[in-house]
């Protein structure tokens, strides 16, 4: 007859073992899907107005809230399990930093949004036209040609739609008005926006 030797005990163990680990990913793995998407949800509208990088910042880090979850319910690798538990420790208390900079700074850069006029202001009017391109608002009369131009710069995560009612009334003095969408509204990296060189104005 064969014997089959006992392992509940030790199989228990390990098991218990691993489950600290698991809880551990599957939190981080909960924060950072859920506090994208909550962002998303409660700011869509402004997001998908704006500059693209925000949404993208914000699926990116969805994505690695997914892939935690389905890590987690995944096979162990029996070469982790022999990872020192000082390691271990370092690895989480890193994770758990980067969780609070990261997702903190997407809370942060939340945006304020625009008014329904500033809104409703993007649709143009019979001598102006409003052109809206993932980088910039441009904002043209629409009779005769522009002989001058103004780069306008957006407030700290502030929506630039907000400023196109103030910024038409700009435009209708033969004003073309380039309003840029700045990079989760911060001016210092809106690196492609136009500048007073790349803006040619023909007469």
């Amino acid at each position: 007859m064969t014997t089959v030797p006992d392992e509940g005990p030790a199989g228990a163990g390990a098991t218990a073992r691993r489950r600290p680990r698991a809880r551990f990913t599957v939190v981080l793995g909960i924060f950072w899907l859920v506090v994208p998407l909550v962002l998303f949800l409660l700011d869509h509208s402004v997001l998908l107005a704006g500059n693209p990088a925000q949404v993208i910042a914000l699926a990116a880090s969805g994505l690695i809230g997914v892939v935690l979850l389905v890590r987690d319910r995944s096979e162990p690798d029996p070469r982790r399990r022999a990872t020192r538990p000082a390691l271990r420790v370092v690895g989480r208390v890193a994770g758990v930093l980067v969780t609070v900079v990261v997702l903190g700074a997407l809370v942060w850069l939340r945006p304020f949004g625009a008014t329904p006029e500033a809104v409703a202001a993007m649709s143009g009017s019979a001598d102006l036209r409003v052109m809206d391109a993932p980088a910039q608002i441009v904002i043209a009369p629409t009779s005769g040609t522009p002989t001058r131009g103004l780069i306008f710069q957006p407030g700290a995560r502030v929506d630039p739609r907000a400023y196109v009612p103030m910024l038409s009334e700009v435009s209708r003095q033969g004003v073309i008005v380039f309003v840029v969408k700045q990079p989760f509204g911060i001016g210092f990296l809106a690196t492609t926006a136009p500048t007073p060189s790349s803006t040619v104005i023909r007469r």
